[in-house]
């Protein structure tokens, strides 16, 4: 499985409380990200920008929308201090899940989270939507 999450509307944060405190409110949230995606096998990265990506290996069916589930509450629950101001953002998360198979190509799972992730921004922002195959 692929999860894939972006911060609403970041550039505000970066534009209203500068780009040192953006900074912070990014590492906030590659911490939240780690406690929450914590198995040994679970690969978390900075994907460019203000996008992040978790791929999750032999998991259960259902396991990454539960995980991206309890990261979505932990974002919207954090509050950031910075410089005697509070920033708090909300994500948009894209979760692709698909068994192996050799007929699917190598970007598959990437491409359909990516497809969830513009659906989730395209529905409101600070949701989650899920690509099962």
């Amino acid at each position: 499985a692929l999860v894939l999450c972006d911060i609403d509307y970041f550039k505000r944060v970066n534009d209203h409380f500068g780009h040192q405190a953006g900074d912070e409110y990014l590492k906030t949230l590659a911490h939240t990200l780690n406690q929450v995606f914590k198995r040994e096998t679970d690969i978390a990265a900075r994907y460019g920008g203000e996008e992040f990506v978790v791929l999750i290996s032999n998991a259960r069916q259902g396991a990454a929308l539960t995980l991206a589930r309890q990261f979505k509450r932990e974002i919207e629950a954090t509050r950031l201090f910075f410089e005697a101001r509070t920033i708090q953002a909300t994500v948009s998360i894209g979760v692709s899940e698909l068994m192996p198979a050799r007929e699917l190509g190598k970007d598959t799972l990437v491409s359909r989270a990516d497809a969830m992730l513009y659906e989730a921004k395209n529905r409101g922002r600070n949701r989650i939507e899920v690509f099962a195959a």
